[in-house]
Order: C-alpha cells, then structure tokens, then sequence
C-alpha cells in the first residue's frame, strides 16, 4: 500500500512538465506585477477622495481614506494626512498610536518626524500608552476592536484612560485576557501567552505477566490488486465541488471589484482582497484534487475480485521476565 500512494504522489508531480511550471510561474509574475500597479491607482483615487472628505469636514472618512492610500502605497503624505484627519475628527488615541508608527517608518523624514511629535506633545499626556507582547503570534483586541490588522508578536498603541479589555487570540481557539484600568499619561506593559492545552487521560488495558501460552488465530483482511474506485469517484466528486466553490468566489471577487472602483472604501477593499485570495487557494486546491484523479485513475482496481491470502495461526507467550511473541505460520 505505501508503494501504491509512493507512486500516486510521484505520477501526480511528474504530470506538470517544466514547460507548464515555467509558464505557471510568469503568468504569476505578470499577475503580481498588474496587482501592484492596481494598487498605486487605488491609492491615488482612495488619497484624492480624502482629500475631497477633508475638505466637506467628514475628517473620519477622510482619515479611513488616507488610511487606505497608505496601506496600498505607504508614503509620508498618506500617513501625516491619516494622523492630521484623525486628530481633527476626535479620535487622538488613534491619531497618536499612528504618530508613533510614522516616527519607526519614516525616522529620517523631518517633516514626518516633526508632525508627530507635535501630535503626540499635545494628546499623548491625556492617554495611556500601552505596549504588548506576545509569546507567539496573535491577534490583538482592545474592548473588542482589533488594534492590529495582521498578527503580531508585539504592539505600541496609545488608548483612552478608564477600564479595559485586553484580548490576545492566538489560533486553535486559545485566547489570554487580561483587564486593566489606566489613567492619565500611564504606560504599561504586557506579557501575554496561551494556556497550556488540556491533558486527556487514555486509559490503559493492565497487562497479566503470568499468562501461559495463547493461541491467537490470525485472519488477515484479503488483499486487493489496487484501489477501491470508490477513491477515485471520492477525488473526483471533491474535484468538482472544488471546482464549482472556485468559480462562485471569482464572480463574487469580480463584484467586490466593481463595488470598490464605484466607491473606495477600507472595507470595500479589505473584503476584496479577502475574496480574491479565497479565489486563489480554491482553484490550487481545484489542480491538486484533479491530479491526484488522473493518478487514482491508474491504480484503481476496477474488477474487485481478491487475490487468496495465505492463513496462519499466531502463537504468543509471556513470561514474568520478557514477553516473548512466537508466529508460527501454516500454508495451505
């Protein structure tokens, strides 16, 4: 059997020839080059409509804009526009948590540089600044809100003073939380890190060491030429469930897409990229389960008949010193 999956997985790498891998591999060049010059256009549009939301007084959709310029193309306009909006629009815990990322990004910009400490001279007094870390990569929440977009290991953010809550999600549902209540000007640190996962007892059969000699008949299940095809007809039903979930989410990423160019928002492109990358993993998944069908394909054995197996009769002894296991095999 492991001769049999051996050479299932060595048939399903050798069917993509280098030509074919060669190809592959440009035509995914050429799509990362076509996204990164689609985002330096979504950058502009998304920076000229914060400008236009500044200019009306919406300062909060102004800063989401000039955010999401930043996030698509980072440069020093797009994040000293980010913090100016969100100090204007009454939001200085964010203003300044994103003066302290202006200042690591852009630490020989003096413009950006003096932005921001005149940011942070003139809120950070009325805040608490609070720096986390993690033991392994996770994603934090303050009171619910993600602070972060991406996992992190570690976190710099400025927060209103009072109570709250401080959540650290690290994968396979394990979450530490921790509660706190911070005043004016306050700085605090945080070590956060997974509970340990929960043992389960397996329970354990006692052995008798003074058993004598027991015969155990052994009946081995028959052996098979190949494959049930009922692999195949498997591999390939997920094939096409795969297939089919592949071409919903392209049109679903294709409306994304159009919802996005007819009005620029954070979350509009947030969940396009989310679609788009759904997209991606379903038609890989799509190749795999359709080569791994051609491979079944060849070791499937369509006749069902069994090959005789031989019967043997298995002796096993213990002793209170060494056990000892005795097969003594009869042939018909």
């Amino acid at each position: 059997m492991k001769g049999a999956l051996a050479s299932i997985v060595i048939f399903a790498l050798s069917s993509f020839s280098p030509m074919q891998l060669s190809a592959q591999l440009q035509a995914q060049s050429e799509q990362n080059s076509a996204t990164e010059t689609d985002d330096v256009a979504a950058a502009a549009r998304a920076f000229q409509d914060g400008q236009k939301a500044q200019l009306t007084g919406n300062f909060a959709h102004a800063a989401e804009l000039f955010e999401l310029a930043d996030e698509l193309a980072p440069t020093p306009e797009a994040i000293r526009s980010a913090i100016r909006n969100r100090e204007a629009a009454g939001q200085p815990a964010r203003a300044a948590t994103m003066a302290l990322a202006a200042k690591l990004r852009y630490p020989d910009d003096a413009e950006t540089i003096t932005m921001a400490d005149a940011v942070l001279n003139r809120v950070a007094p009325k805040l608490a600044r609070l720096r986390v870390a993690c033991s392994t990569l996770c994603t934090l929440l303050v009171d619910g809100e993600a602070l972060t977009v991406e996992p992190v290991t570690r976190a710099d953010a400025f927060v209103p003073v009072g109570a709250h809550r401080i959540e650290a999600r690290f994968g396979a549902g394990l979450r530490a939380v921790e509660a706190l209540e911070l005043v004016p000007g306050e700085q605090r640190e945080l070590q956060l890190r997974p509970p340990p996962p929960k043992k389960t007892l397996v329970p354990t059969t006692p052995r008798t060491p003074h058993a004598d000699r027991t015969s155990l008949p052994s009946t081995p299940p028959p052996s098979h030429s190949g494959l049930s095809p009922w692999a195949f007809v498997g591999t390939s039903v997920l094939t096409l469930a795969c297939g089919g979930a592949a071409l919903v989410s392209g049109f679903d990423s294709l409306d994304k897409r159009d919802a996005y160019q007819a009005e620029p928002t954070r979350e509009r492109y947030e969940r396009g990229v989310e679609s788009e990358r759904r997209t991606n993993a379903l038609l890989i998944g799509t190749g795999g389960l359709a080569a791994v069908s051609v491979a079944l394909l060849a070791f499937t054995d369509w006749s069902g008949q069994e090959r005789p197996t031989p019967r043997t009769a298995s002796t096993l002894s213990f002793s209170p010193v060494a056990p000892n296991l005795v097969v003594r095999s009869t042939f018909p």
